[in-house]
């Protein structure tokens, strides 16, 4: 009887050992899991706000564009108000 006790219990320590052996492993690749799930939204959060900028540049290009065909424009128009005035000075001089 002591035998098959005896045999019991190692046999309940072994269990016990591998069910310790394998909460051990899960817990080592929750861990895993978790910091990986971690780095990929810090990632995705990195992505996110790089492509808000690339649109906002984008979005200030258009607007320099506009800008600059505006300053080109107002250019033009001064260029003919200067010439009309010189223009009308000669005609007055005249």
């Amino acid at each position: 009887f002591a035998d098959e006790t005896e045999a019991e219990l190692t046999e309940a320590r072994t269990a016990r050992a591998e069910a310790e052996e394998t909460a051990a492993e899960a817990t080592r690749l929750r861990d895993e899991r978790q910091e990986a799930a971690q780095r990929a939204s810090r990632v995705a959060d990195a992505l996110a706000g790089l492509a808000h900028r690339l649109r906002e540049r984008a979005t200030w290009q258009v607007k320099l564009r506009e800008l600059a065909d505006d300053a080109a424009e107002s250019e033009a128009r001064t260029q003919s108000c200067l010439e009309r005035a010189r223009a009308a000075d000669e005609d007055r001089r005249a």
